[in-house]
């Protein structure tokens, strides 16, 4: 598509969604905010390009959160998620078959139970997934959430196991430096703190991604400016002759413009 938008000199807007970091912390962990992450991650049955693809969990709220996320995932879906109707199937029978592969990368914690005819694959949680596995490096596009548990923040960042251009980042968090620290070391073009998915729906924010994640950004405003081509009326109603605009100069004219340029031009 770039190649063929490049041949016409067309402009395009890109949008190649990513691997979503959602990192949760000691002082962000509640019930509520495992709610969200849940919600935010099966929605679609994690069909969605801002779902959370990985967690990142201090290790002081590790299992507690997954106890959470087992008991969110009963009260959304039921004992039988193929049986809810609030719950999707995938999209098609080639994506079916690569999550499936995914899945057996790690330890299933939560789920896991499938159905090829009816494209079904439960909510899954994983844990205890080995460095290096394709999971880690793939989006998911899925209803498979990796957990993993984390003691620092820094050293979590400077792994660089979170790809830093992804079309999102979540944090989940009530410290003001850890949510800096995350901000800063995210190239994403949303940085979402305590919640999930929202800001897609929101016309008021400019979507999109950057590097690997995608080119441009649209939605509300910025969806009509990048698909616009901007018209410039600039005009002079009165027409000042001086003379010092015209060379040659001195010195003297130079330091003047130098000194009021933002008010001659």
């Amino acid at each position: 598509m770039s190649q063929q938008a490049a041949a016409q000199l067309t402009p395009v807007i890109l949008e190649l969604g990513g691997k979503n970091a959602c990192i949760l912390d000691a002082s962000g962990f509640s019930p509520a905010a495992v709610r969200e992450i849940v919600w935010g991650k099966f929605l679609n049955a994690g069909q969605t390009c801002i779902a959370p693809d990985t967690l990142f969990v201090h290790e002081s709220v590790y299992e507690r959160t997954l106890a959470e996320m087992r008991s969110a995932l009963l009260e959304f879906y039921g004992e039988k998620p193929e049986s809810s109707e609030d719950y999707a199937r995938i999209c098609h029978a080639a994506h079916f078959q690569k999550l499936q592969r995914l899945i057996e990368q790690g330890r299933i914690r939560f789920g896991g139970a499938s159905d090829a005819d009816q494209l079904f694959i439960a909510p899954t949680i994983l844990t205890d997934i080995p460095p290096g596995s394709s999971i880690l490096q793939e989006e998911i596009f899925g209803p498979i959430l990796p957990v993993i548990p984390y003691r620092d923040l820094d050293a979590l960042l400077a792994g660089q196991t979170i790809q830093r251009d992804a079309l999102a980042a979540y944090v989940f968090s009530r410290d003001k430096r850890q949510i800096r620290r995350v901000q800063a070391y995210m190239r994403s073009t949303t940085v979402s703190v305590n919640q999930v998915i929202h800001h897609g729906a929101n016309p008021r924010v400019a979507f999109g991604g950057v590097g690997r994640s995608g080119h441009g950004s649209y939605h509300g405003e910025a969806g009509f400016q990048a698909f616009s081509y901007p018209k410039t009326d600039y005009r002079a109603y009165r027409y000042w002759h001086v003379s010092d605009k015209y060379p040659p100069y001195t010195a003297m004219d130079m330091k003047i413009v130098r000194k009021f340029r933002k008010w001659l031009l």
